[in-house]
């Protein structure tokens, strides 16, 4: 089923909220008090639909959010003319048991209580991280 232009806008503006600091998207399902005229009102109303259309799910759709959020694309003229991050963004996701495991694999012979020993300001797991070797 794909979503409306409203549906699409609610999500919007959630995530929107939540990355702002000022509302916990989790802890309210993703719902706000926007109304469906104030969408009509919007003037990005035509690309929040064609965004929706595009979307088989509501986890797709707050995982494309979430990631223009990530990457400062705020407005959803930005996100559509911006295909590349949410393209970067799957591609982590993707990726990320892969590398997860890769770095488990390059820290395995450490056990497990050494990494966590503050050397200098950092514990070792974190100063590994930043090294790029753990």
């Amino acid at each position: 089923m794909r979503m409306t232009g409203y549906e699409a806008f609610t999500l919007h503006n959630a995530i929107n909220l939540h990355f702002n600091g000022s509302y916990d998207c989790f802890k309210y399902n993703f719902k706000t008090n926007v109304t469906e005229k104030t969408y009509w009102k919007r003037p990005d109303k035509f690309q929040l639909t064609k965004i929706g259309k595009r979307f088989k799910s509501k986890d797709d759709i707050i995982m494309y959010f979430a990631a223009h959020q990530v990457a400062g694309n705020k407005y959803s003229g930005d996100m559509i003319r911006d295909e590349e991050t949410y393209t970067k963004f799957l591609k982590v996701i993707d990726s990320m048991s892969y590398v997860f495991r890769n770095e488990l694999e390059q820290i395995s012979d450490v056990k497990f209580d050494d990494l966590l020993e503050i050397e200098d300001t950092y514990p070792r797991i974190v100063q590994l991280h930043h090294e790029g070797t753990g």
